[in-house]
């Protein structure tokens, strides 16, 4: 009977769809707004839940301030939630020297307390190498008062490594993740980062260790293949290649393009490369003059 129960709870809780509407808006220097309201649907089911979100960020001497309210309704339960966040980010490289971050965030609930969290986070070689270290603190919350995390990953051509800590009134945990994709195709097979529902498959035949620029760790492999990963199904989506990490006896003539992928494509970004060596050649007329 307990077995059944737990099957009907699965198969209610199982999304069926989902209908909504999201607008956002960029205001320059006075910020970006975003608002968006969701009704979810689920199988064995005739209850929905609906959902709105609405927020407003301000960039503040490259500080960035923002505010977020989200309503969520359940019909199931005929319960509403109401959430509101304060956050708050200050860069730290001018003192650091590096790409470091402070972030102070405030979260209250209709159903809960205020939650406030502190955290500091950071980026290294190249974005390559990721960290964070998160405290949070719950005054009115006796079973999770205290709770925090310590994270760091590195992100390579063929996957991504992490590990953390997170430590709570009741438990300790640490945690060691690899991930990473596979795309099979008429050349072969190509190791690549976690992969998206939407990706490209990068071809630049020949050319080993080329940076895909904004995708921090994808380089070409050493047949010249690499992928970059979630792309957005139906937009125009800009692949670049860094010709400044070019071997030395490569050449591309193109080393941007832009692809309209559809939903769940993996689409081929071909980049035409010229291979061989350079050289420069004086010639000499009999006098030994030019």
């Amino acid at each position: 009977r307990k077995d059944k129960v737990v099957i009907r709870r699965q198969q209610r809780n199982k999304k069926k769809s989902r209908t909504g509407i999201s607008v956002s808006q960029g205001l320059g220097k006075w910020g970006y707004l975003n608002a968006g309201a969701y009704r979810d649907t689920y199988w064995n089911s005739g209850n929905h839940e609906l959902s709105f979100n609405a927020g407003y960020a301000i960039p503040l001497n490259g500080m960035t301030l923002s505010f977020n309210w989200s309503t969520y309704q359940s019909a199931y339960r005929h319960r509403r939630n109401n959430i509101t966040t304060f956050w708050l980010s200050v860069p730290l490289k001018k003192w650091m020297g590096v790409n470091t971050r402070a972030s102070y965030r405030l979260t209250h609930s209709s159903h809960g307390h205020a939650s406030h969290s502190v955290g500091l986070s950071g980026e290294a070689f190249d974005q390559r190498i990721s960290w964070s270290v998160d405290q949070r603190y719950t005054p009115d919350n006796a079973e999770s008062r205290n709770n925090g995390d310590i994270n760091i990953g590195w992100s390579g051509s063929y996957g991504h490594i992490s590990s953390g800590y997170s430590y709570d009134h009741t438990y300790r945990q640490r945690y060691i993740a690899i991930d990473g994709g596979l795309i099979a195709h008429p050349h072969g097979l190509t190791f690549t980062q976690s992969l998206g529902e939407t990706n490209a498959l990068i071809e630049a035949r020949g050319a080993k260790g080329v940076k895909v620029l904004g995708s921090p760790g994808i380089a070409s492999d050493y047949r010249g293949y690499t992928a970059q990963p979630f792309l957005n199904p139906y937009h125009e989506n800009s692949i670049s290649l860094d010709p400044t990490t070019l071997p030395p006896d490569v050449e591309i003539n193109i080393t941007d393009k832009t692809v309209v992928p559809t939903e769940g494509a993996v689409i081929p970004v071909t980049f035409k490369t010229n291979i061989g060596a350079k050289a420069i050649v004086t010639l000499l007329q009999h006098d030994g003059s030019k």
